[in-house]
């Protein structure tokens, strides 16, 4: 029994582990820097951006965060979980991305309405991640995308604009400085060899 919890215990330990590289902060960060240079720019190719964090994403957990911490093999449980969790996050941030473009090129009134859907939306999506992930910063920017919506339908786009540039700059400062943290917490092999650790 006290085996069953240890292991459970250390599993917990290795999820936490996992989605602390900072590599979804900067994914979310990029997503929110993309909205404005799309909008911005009002090149719709630009949206394509939003890729790059796809990418950093994928290279960065396996040339960064697994020669660190290791292939993390989870229970079938925790396993089932990380996969929905994939598909789950997929859709919801393609769906966010479209309804705040869509709402954004609105310009009668229910624009404003429409804007606080999404803002509702949006934190519900980024509350349940932050729940379901165990990764509460989650949830801080889900209502830092929600306030940035609505600042933008009851300001207008400079303000929004203003807003979201700010919002996703630091999002994206805060998962830089968490993976470098990463990087010193958890040395390569052959880096802490050399340390003599």
């Amino acid at each position: 029994m006290n085996q069953k919890i240890n292991l459970k215990k250390l599993e917990k330990k290795a999820w936490t582990k996992y989605f602390e590289d900072g590599l979804w902060d900067i994914f979310f960060g990029i997503m929110l820097l993309t909205t404005v240079i799309r909008t911005i720019t009002d090149n719709v190719w630009f949206t394509f951006l939003i890729f790059s964090g796809v990418l950093i994403m994928i290279a960065g957990k396996r040339y960064m965060t697994v020669p660190r911490i290791g292939l993390v093999k989870f229970g079938p449980e925790r396993e089932m979980k990380r996969i929905k969790l994939i598909g789950i996050i997929g859709i919801a941030v393609i769906i966010t991305f479209i309804l705040f473009l869509a709402g954004n090129s609105i310009n009668n009134p229910p624009k404003m309405m429409f804007s606080f859907i999404i803002a509702a939306l949006v934190v519900v999506i980024f509350g349940f991640l932050a729940y379901y992930l165990e990764y509460f910063r989650l949830a801080l920017y889900g209502i830092l995308f929600a306030i940035g919506e609505i600042l933008w339908s009851l300001f207008g786009e400079s303000v929004g604009l203003m807003a979201m540039l700010a919002f996703g700059s630091t999002i994206l400062i805060i998962g830089i400085i968490t993976l470098v943290l990463f990087m010193r917490e958890n040395p390569l092999p052959s880096e802490g060899a050399m340390n003599g650790s």
